[in-house]
Parts: C-alpha cells; sequence; structure tokens
C-alpha cells in the first residue's frame, strides 16, 4: 500500500481511459524522449479536453514523464517561469509500480549545492538541480519521505525529491499542471469536491 502525506502526496479519484494514454504516448512520444520530459498542449486533444471539461482542475499543460530500468531522475526542485509545476496530477501510464520511487528530501534553496535553471537546456530549464558531485556521496542527504505513484496522486513537486526506477521495465507517466497551482489549495479544493481518496 502506498504511503501517502497530506502535505506531499494524496490519492485523486480521477478516471481515465489508460489505453488512450498509452496510445497517444506511444504515438508521440515513445520515441522522441530517450528519457526525461515531453510536454504539449491538452486542450487541442479531443479527449483530453473532454478530461478538462470534466475535471475543472485541470490545467492547460500536460507532461510526459519516461524513466528507463535502473535510472535515477536527479535530485531537483521544479521550478520555472514559463510553465510553473508547483502542484500536478500525476497519471500512471506504464509500470507505474513498487519498483520506482519518489523520495523526498529535506534541503534548503540556499544550499550551495543547488543549481540554477539551464538557460540553453530545455528539460533542465524546467527546475533547480542538485549537484551530486559537488555535495559528494558521503554528504548527500538521506530521504525524509518516499512514496510509489501507482494511481492518479496530487503531488507537491516545490520540495526537493528525486525518482529511482529500480525494476526492469521503462515507467512512463503523465504529469497534469493543475489550478489552483498551489498544493495546499488544491488539496483543500479537491478536498471539497470529494475527490481526495480515502487514504488512512
Amino acid at each position: 500500500m502506498t504511503n501517502y502525506n497530506y502535505d506531499i502526496a494524496l490519492p485523486v479519484d480521477f478516471e481515465y481511459d489508460l489505453s488512450f494514454f498509452q496510445n497517444h504516448y506511444q504515438t508521440h512520444y515513445a520515441k522522441s524522449i530517450a528519457v526525461g520530459y515531453g510536454d504539449e498542449n491538452p486542450a487541442n486533444v479531443p479527449y483530453f479536453k473532454s478530461l478538462m471539461d470534466k475535471y475543472d482542475f485541470l490545467d492547460n499543460h500536460l507532461g510526459w514523464f519516461k524513466i528507463l530500468p535502473a535510472y535515477t531522475f536527479p535530485l531537483h526542485i521544479d521550478k520555472t517561469g514559463q510553465y510553473p509545476r508547483n502542484a500536478v496530477l500525476n497519471i500512471p501510464v506504464y509500470d507505474c509500480d513498487e519498483h520506482t520511487s519518489t523520495n523526498y528530501y529535506d534541503i534548503p534553496e540556499d544550499d550551495p549545492n543547488w543549481d540554477q535553471p539551464s538557460t540553453t537546456n530545455q528539460m533542465m530549464s524546467r527546475a533547480m538541480w542538485y549537484n551530486v558531485i559537488r555535495c559528494g556521496p558521503a554528504n548527500m542527504p538521506k530521504p525524509v519521505y518516499t512514496f510509489n505513484c501507482t494511481e492518479p496522486t496530487l503531488l507537491n513537486v516545490t520540495l526537493p525529491h528525486d525518482v529511482k526506477n529500480r525494476g526492469r521495465k521503462t515507467r512512463v507517466l503523465a504529469s497534469w499542471h493543475i489550478k489552483p497551482n498551489k498544493f495546499d489549495q488544491a488539496r483543500d479544493y479537491l478536498e471539497s469536491k470529494g475527490l481526495i481518496k480515502h487514504w488512512r
């Protein structure tokens, strides 16, 4: 059972056609994303637009994350001016199971090992990245919270986190920006609509 956290990750009652998400990913992203991130405006896709009409908290930005086997998506804080990511709805697409974990760390933003977003690399421009080489293995902090995204999940991405795939399959999820784009506000709104699943 996934270990949820009221301030970081909560399960959402979100119905979606998994086969459509999989087919869309295979058609548009499977070959173009070596690893990491691709994105689009979901309002341009009729099925995604129908979900936006049904779930009014969905915003007009949808990302796709591909994590290869035995790969770690580096420690980072989502931070970008063009597409602010404070809270997202992460949606399992392929092999989102107990083998892939999202790990949160207690690292202040003024830690000298943070690198600011890149101005030349598109993916690296979307976050602050923790320089593990400069930090050194002996000084690397330990996770303070870990969970597995096995169902649609409201996620706080303003806190330091990485993603580790320890399985033998490639893990893919869709990451939908939401509104209001603050985790506590989004959580309160979804709770008021009865869309946060019972999790305690």
